[in-house]
């Protein structure tokens, strides 16, 4: 009886994974608002699409929000903060000059720790509803 309990919880918890698994090595960047991101001066964001399939993912409740420093790339900024799966890229958003990149995060204790370590700005928040990412995505 145990082993059967125990084999229906782990197949409850690979169901409930099972849509972070699927995101994985998927990052999809698109321009989603219609503005041109090359233009440095403008309002404008690119969006993760490969997410749309955990949008809402309980597993990933916090938000975090990092500045890009000044010469370094956006994917430079994921590479340190996008190593595994705790951490999934979201949102880059052009404010003036400014880049942003948002993340959720399943582990943002881990998530603060490589972004202090990098030297980068960030803030977290709690944000379970994922309601910054459908704002940019326009998911309901």
């Amino acid at each position: 009886m145990k082993g059967a309990i125990g084999l229906l919880a782990v197949g409850i918890l690979v169901l409930a994974l099972r849509p972070v698994a699927l995101f994985v090595g998927e990052e999809r960047w698109v321009d989603v608002d219609g503005t041109d991101f090359a233009k440095r001066d403008a309002t404008s964001y690119l969006v993760n699409e490969g997410l749309r399939g955990v949008v809402g993912h309980w597993a990933y409740p916090t938000l975090m929000d990092v500045t890009v420093p000044a010469g370094q790339s956006d994917a430079a900024v994921r590479g340190v903060l996008a190593v595994s799966r705790d951490v999934l890229p979201a949102v880059l958003r052009m404010n003036g000059k400014e880049r942003e990149l948002l993340f959720y995060t399943s582990d943002p204790s881990t998530a603060a720790e490589r972004a202090r370590a990098a030297g980068f700005r960030f803030g977290l928040s709690q944000e379970p509803g994922w309601k910054v990412y459908r704002q940019y995505a326009q998911v309901p």
